[in-house]
């Protein structure tokens, strides 16, 4: 799941080369902070490493809790990333997510604030807009984590 990113490169070529790993309790509980797509993922995450629930968010979630976050300037590396997981984590319950939409006349609530869409069986379209989603989410929680690290 690991994959080093060179600045040089767009991110359509960072996609391509991406590969996909088994995740275990182990890789879970090493991790700084473990960024998933939905509450469910997040959910079997918590199942699989409990101890590792506070340092477990959605990407969106990660986004809307780390409003705020500033960092230190001691801090480099893994502690940036280790002391963003705990901020948000602090947040959690003190921080409503955004408000329910609700389709008019169907009494429905749109899908979960903190969850990515799955745009892959709605289409073409869809599936654009659900990685251009995901590439902007990403990019934004980068700059929130380069926040908390001085050039």
């Amino acid at each position: 799941m690991q994959e080093e990113r060179r600045e040089d490169e767009g991110f359509p070529a960072f996609a391509e080369r991406f590969r996909p790993s088994p995740v275990s309790a182990a890789r879970v509980l090493g991790a700084a902070m473990v960024v998933t797509a939905s509450p469910a993922h997040r959910a079997a995450l918590a199942r699989l490493a409990p101890e590792a629930r506070g340092r477990t968010f959605t990407l969106r979630e990660a986004l809307w809790l780390g409003r705020g976050w500033t960092g230190s300037p001691n801090e480099r590396g893994r502690l940036v990333v280790e002391a963003f997981a705990r901020y948000a984590d602090s947040r959690r319950g003190a921080v409503l997510p955004p408000l329910e939409r609700r389709w008019p006349g169907t009494g429905r609530t749109a899908s979960d604030p903190y969850a990515i869409r799955d745009g892959h069986r709605l289409g073409g379209r869809a599936h654009a807009a659900t990685l251009e989603r995901v590439r902007t989410d990403a990019h934004a929680l980068t700059q929130l984590l380069r926040a908390g690290r001085p050039d």
